[in-house]
């Protein structure tokens, strides 16, 4: 998709839960850390396909619940708004919340040959590859150790029993 013609940073659908990035605040209690890769990564993604889905905030304070990374990185490219979707939610529920949409993320796993069959077609150099959250090296792996019959070789830790 071409970004040209958007206004705001924000894709059209998203515009009408736009709002000033002074109504809402990150998570001071926030558990998750947003390392310097991360906040490339989401930087990369707000520049390359702009904001795509709402940051999720408590109306009863303004605290980002999710988005917290979404939010420093769109601020600091000098946005005055992002698209907001806003729940009222007590202080246990926000917490558990903001908790929960974090890890689930981690939950997740790849389908390996799957993930380097989408990257080997976005590789024909009219995408920035970039784009995707994955550095080159990653890629290089991925595409040297899945094997063509789908299967990734295991590995065993003899101590503790970990695969990779």
């Amino acid at each position: 998709m071409d970004p040209g013609g958007q206004t705001n940073n924000i894709i059209d659908s998203l515009l009408p839960l736009a709002v000033s990035v002074k109504d809402i605040h990150p998570d001071p209690q926030n558990a998750r850390v947003h390392n310097d890769r991360n906040l490339a990564t989401i930087k990369k993604s707000l520049e390359t396909y702009q904001q795509v889905k709402p940051v999720v905030a408590n109306r009863r304070t303004g605290t980002i619940l999710a988005g917290n990374g979404v939010y420093l990185v769109a601020k600091s490219l000098g946005w005055s708004e992002v698209a907001v979707v806003w729940v009222d939610f007590d202080d246990d529920y926000a917490k558990g919340y903001s908790l929960c949409d974090n890890k689930a993320g981690d939950l997740s796993e790849w389908d390996n040959p799957l993930l380097r069959d989408a990257l080997e077609a976005l590789d024909t150099g009219a995408f920035d590859l970039e784009a995707t959250g994955f550095q080159r090296h990653e890629i290089e792996m991925l595409m040297t150790q899945v094997h063509e019959d789908g299967e990734t070789p295991k590995n065993k830790c003899p101590s503790c029993g970990y695969e990779w």
